[in-house]
């Protein structure tokens, strides 16, 4: 009999801690804060959205990896990546879009959409500190095409409380696609 090889198809398997029910007060809360990220990301409000990442956030897209069945290498590249961030970085690209008018890839504005579903909360590490797992679908139109683009994959996010709401402390997009299926990465997952 030939042994079966299971290979992760979106990210790869992680023990993320203690789950918390959908039922307690902190997924709902966790959960409306993504809906009003995506949001604010949605209504193109970047640079509001700028306020919401902690000052030492990672915010990273690694490169997916087409593999064999067979082959045991991971599927996503531990040292290759679409965005790899920090707030720095990440703030001075959304002013760069959001308040100049050299980004001629995004004039006129893209327009998105962005879809979270399958939502899993963990309890983080830290007290007042979460990973969220989610699954995201995104859909850019630009000029007239009449057909949005798609990107779909996986979504780990850790959020720390602040205050009354959450700030992002780290991002981590598991694209389904080997190949960026948008003409350029102007988009924020």
């Amino acid at each position: 009999m030939t042994e079966t090889i299971e290979k992760p198809t979106q990210a790869p398997p992680q023990d993320f801690g203690k789950r918390v029910s959908s039922g307690d007060p902190r997924y709902a809360e966790v959960v409306d804060w993504l809906h009003d990220e995506a949001a604010l990301l949605d209504e193109g409000h970047t640079i509001a959205w700028t306020k919401l990442l902690s000052e030492d956030i990672v915010y990273r897209v690694p490169v997916r990896q087409t593999r064999l069945r067979d082959d045991t290498a991971p599927q996503f590249a531990d040292n290759m990546f679409h965005y790899d961030e920090n707030h720095t970085t990440l703030t001075m690209k959304i002013l760069r879009l959001a308040t100049t008018a050299s980004p001629w890839c995004e004039n006129p504005v893209s327009r998105s959409r962005r879809l979270i579903t399958n939502i899993r909360l963990f309890e983080g590490s830290a007290p007042e500190e979460f990973t969220v797992v989610s699954s995201l679908l995104i859909t850019r139109s630009r000029h007239s095409e009449p057909h949005p683009r798609l990107m779909s994959g996986a979504r780990q996010d850790v959020l720390r409380r602040d205050g009354d709401g959450f700030l992002l402390a780290a991002r981590t997009l598991y694209m389904d696609q080997s190949t960026v299926g948008f003409p350029n990465l102007t988009v924020i997952f």
